[in-house]
């Protein structure tokens, strides 16, 4: 959040920070005028065309660690005094304590959401599980498994090959169900075999597991 600053500036100085981020024990950075500051010249130029004279960097840390800055600017020459550096370290501890308790309530919404995405995972895998006895239908286990797949995945593709190793040399592997795909793409990885330049080809020569980030 800001007041007074121009779009332009806080985007000329966004993610700028005087501290190193494991800094230990920050403190306040007080620049009473900036022309003399021996500032970088581009960041002085900046900090000059938007009016601002002199500044206050107050760091703001939770439990012992720097998690950002709050800035105080004055458009002309001014020597904070250190009572008004403990109001800003006053102020700079309440944001503080309000980011650590927003950062505590996000976790702990994002592990409720966890939680409630495994045990919905859980379900698909016990209702899936009790399919699979009783599915003596091939194909439809195929696409059974798949759609649980993609589901627990949160994926928006996926397929499925079965390796056949009385094809070619090493085998070949035959795509057996897929989800995402266009037909002509299918069609394509219909049967892939070890010296195809892919994922599968790659996981077929090398018997491992295979990711592409």
């Amino acid at each position: 959040a800001s007041r007074g600053l121009s779009e332009q500036y806080r985007r000329a100085v966004e993610g700028h920070s005087p501290w190193q981020k494991d800094t230990a024990d920050p403190q306040p950075i007080i620049i009473g005028d900036v022309t003399e500051a021996g500032l970088a010249a581009d960041l002085q130029e900046v900090i000059e065309q938007e009016g601002i004279r002199a500044l206050g960097f107050i760091p703001l840390v939770c439990s012992g660690r720097l998690v950002g800055k709050f800035m105080v600017y004055f458009n002309r020459p001014h020597a904070m005094s250190l009572d008004e550096i403990g109001l800003a370290q006053a102020v700079s501890r309440t944001l503080a304590l309000g980011i650590e308790r927003h950062e505590g309530e996000s976790r702990l919404r994002n592990s409720e959401e966890r939680l409630a995405a495994e045990l919905t995972d859980t379900k698909l895998l016990q209702a899936l599980s009790a399919e699979l006895i009783t599915e003596t239908h091939v194909e439809a286990l195929y696409d059974k498994l798949l759609d649980a797949a993609v589901a627990i995945m949160r994926s928006e593709f996926a397929s499925m090959q079965m390796l056949c190793s009385e094809r070619g040399t090493g085998g070949e592997l035959r795509l057996l169900a897929f989800r995402g795909f266009n037909p002509e793409a299918a069609a394509f990885w219909e049967w892939v075999d070890a010296n195809s330049f892919s994922t599968c080809g790659a996981a077929l020569r090398s018997g491992a597991r295979v990711l592409v980030p």
